[in-house]
């Protein structure tokens, strides 16, 4: 929105000096390679100011990244310290809470999803999607946060209706430019749920294309077994046969 553009256009222009923004990334970093070993007690400290503080002071681009890196490191220390769940899950039905009174303001829904996967909650985004009534504002932004949720409950239209074919194909470009396999075969994996989402929703021509493209990318038989996987989820077990081998 229109207020929320220009939010964060003051906070662009106050944001912090350099040196303060490297030393919260190197403090962020610190606290995340500490999640599975360091003392439980430090760390849940320690992430905690990473969350509420540290990502603040980043740039607005690098931001969401390192969230996302906070919250994984959150899900992690949650597996060996049950008092951060304890923690985790108060913070997380406040801004439940406060996503239902005031909408996406200040980033509630990203903290309530990311707060969701530290905690297990996966189908929660889900839920509170369903629990909106049709035509709420709300469950469209819901949706595209629900999209995994959705993809394995088979709800294909729904996940579909979240996602434009564009953007599906377009995510492709970035392959050549990912350095490692790790990173490459993540976005496979992620290309591929996509086909499965386009073919469990009738889109066949699309889901063809779109695989045709990633075996373009890589054409090996690990790739092919993921992407025949996904499709035999989605009823289209015979899509790839129109695709030969490289």
């Amino acid at each position: 929105t229109l207020l929320q553009e220009g939010l964060a256009k003051v906070k662009d222009a106050s944001a912090p000096p350099a040196r303060s923004r490297e030393a919260a990334a190197e403090r962020i970093k610190a606290a995340v390679r500490q999640a599975s070993k360091g003392d439980p007690a430090q760390v849940l400290r320690e992430l905690l100011w990473c969350l509420d503080e540290g990502v603040l002071l980043l740039e607005g681009g690098s931001r969401h990244g390192q969230r996302h890196m906070v919250m994984a490191a959150l899900g992690r220390l949650v597996e060996r310290y049950p008092p951060a769940a304890a923690v985790l899950r108060e913070r997380w039905a406040e801004v439940r809470a406060r996503y239902l009174e005031t909408g996406d303001l200040d980033g509630n829904l990203s903290l309530f999803a990311g707060l969701s996967d530290a905690l297990g909650e996966r189908e929660a985004v889900l839920a509170l999607y369903d629990q909106l009534p049709e035509g709420d504002s709300r469950r469209r932004s819901l949706a595209s946060h629900a999209y995994g949720a959705m993809l394995e409950a088979r709800r294909y239209q729904e996940a579909n209706a979240t996602r434009d074919w564009s953007s599906m194909i377009s995510d492709l470009t970035w392959f050549e430019r990912m350095r490692t396999e790790p990173q490459r075969r993540r976005l496979l994996e992620s290309a591929a749920k996509n086909i499965e989402v386009l073919a469990g929703a009738g889109e066949l021509d699309n889901a063809r294309k779109l695989a045709g493209k990633v075996l373009e990318l890589d054409g090996s038989d690990q790739t092919r077994t993921l992407l025949q996987n996904h499709l035999k989820r989605a009823g289209q077990a015979g899509l790839l046969d129109a695709i030969p081998r490289r």
